[in-house]
């Protein structure tokens, strides 16, 4: 959506614009901003709900219902902030509009660090039973640190926040709100990657097997060969002998008779 506002002049200087177009972007930037509310939910709830089905303990389960509880509040008033803290609504995109707004960068200052604090807390919920799983350390590790990604796109939400305030104290919107969407959207990005890594864990396990596969075919055969030949060797030896104890008792035999018809 943004892409389709470089178009209406997006990125560009707002004295260049005309009114119409600056009309359209601003129309762009506040609905943009409700879509970046419900994607950060959603990364959020997801998460949470991955916590809930990996770690089945019930006080776990309560710590992640408590923030998905926490999630739904800051969502709630984050999207009825939006819709409400200039009134009427087209005063977003309408600066001639003869009714003031409430302080906006307050409000989206609050709401970037509160999501920044809760997305903090979520990644930490599970390292202390990451820590405890009876694995080797090498698999602890790449698990810990698997989850652990989440912290690229916390790093991503707090240089958000600082190009906010340089997007929302300046006149000039239209150039300098692109820092802040492109900002935003690499964090959702982000998210969504952090969110789908468990999800690939087949795709590297079939992509990494090819080349162990081999080694372990031959090391399964290895076993299995040398039983073969040690049991063929053990059934020749064993004819070898019938074969020599046979002639040596029919010597015997022979030779006794001769001794009879002396």
């Amino acid at each position: 959506m943004l892409a389709a506002a470089t178009k209406f002049g997006f990125g560009t200087h707002i004295y260049l614009l005309s009114a119409p177009e600056v009309t359209i972007i601003l129309k762009f930037i506040w609905i943009t901003s409700l879509g970046y509310g419900a994607a950060i939910t959603l990364m959020k709830t997801t998460v949470l709900l991955q916590y809930r089905r990996i770690f089945p303990l019930p006080n776990f389960q309560r710590y992640c219902d408590i923030f998905l509880a926490f999630v739904f509040v800051w969502a709630t008033a984050g999207t009825l902030g939006t819709l409400l803290i200039c009134l009427p609504i087209n005063r977003n995109w309408n600066p001639l509009e003869p009714t003031n707004c409430g302080k906006r960068i307050y409000f989206w200052e609050a709401y970037a660090i509160l999501h920044l604090i809760m997305d903090v807390f979520i990644l930490l919920l599970p390292l202390p039973l990451l820590n405890t799983l009876p694995l080797p350390r090498a698999q602890k590790g790449a698990l810990i640190a698997v989850f652990c990604l989440g912290f690229f796109t916390c790093a991503i939400s707090g240089i958000r926040i600082t190009s906010l305030r340089a997007s929302l104290t300046n006149t000039d919107v239209t150039w300098t709100a692109p820092v802040t969407a492109l900002w935003s959207m690499g964090e959702v990005s982000c998210a969504i990657i952090c969110v789908c890594v468990p999800t690939l864990r087949p795709l590297v396990t079939r992509l990494y097997n090819p080349w162990r596969r081999p080694h372990r075919v031959k090391e399964a055969r290895e076993p299995k060969d040398t039983g073969e030949r040690v049991t063929k060797q053990i059934s020749e030896e064993s004819s070898h002998l019938e074969t020599q104890i046979s002639a040596h008792s029919s010597a015997n035999v022979v030779g006794e008779g001769l001794m009879n018809e002396a």
